[in-house]
């Protein structure tokens, strides 16, 4: 042999005395007893909240963007959602074994246009009320009653939408057994 072939013989020798033994990998240990696992995500593809779960009454311990997955134990969790153009809510579920969990949280667009549809059904109402009032058939404004019955009907009818609309800020949470 050549001394840089015996130089480079020696070399690996010296490697593969002084390292160690090659082990596999141990698998990971099994999840604890009573536990199972869940999967949380976003009914919508496009939208991004950001999650706060945790026992109900207690502070939160899973924080997750959009969808994230988790062992838990039977219990009542409360589920938050936070996040830019979304409203600020919680709702509190109970989960009993494995499941998917599919929240759609409200938008604060949804909750404001709400307000509004409910203003405007109130204006209906008034101005159609009005107008049944004030046509008095001696006078020969008896063409004002249909419009005005027309308008305090559209009142009546888009100020609880409305206002329903308004008050369902909290998000919609669909637990499905996998």
């Amino acid at each position: 042999m050549s001394g840089g072939m015996r130089g480079a013989f020696c070399s690996c020798l010296a490697v593969f005395a002084v390292a160690q033994a090659a082990s596999a990998q141990v698998p990971a240990p099994p999840p604890p007893t009573g536990v199972f696992p869940v999967f949380i995500e976003t009914a919508d593809a496009d939208s991004h909240p950001t999650y706060l779960l945790g026992y109900e009454s207690a502070p939160p311990f899973v924080r997750c963007e959009r969808a994230c997955s988790l062992w838990a134990y039977p219990a009542r969790y409360t589920l938050a959602v936070r996040g830019e153009g979304y409203s600020e809510s919680s709702r509190s579920f109970e989960l009993t074994r494995p499941s998917r969990v599919v929240v759609e949280p409200k938008t604060t667009l949804q909750r404001n246009g709400g307000l509004v549809v409910g203003v405007i059904g109130i204006g209906f109402a008034v101005i159609g009320a009005a107008l049944m009032v004030g046509s008095d058939s001696s006078l020969g404004d008896s063409d004002l009653f249909m419009p005005g019955l027309l308008s305090f009907a559209a009142g009546a009818t888009l100020t609880p939408i409305g206002f329903v609309t308004y008050g369902r800020h909290k998000p919609s949470i669909h637990v499905e057994p996998l």
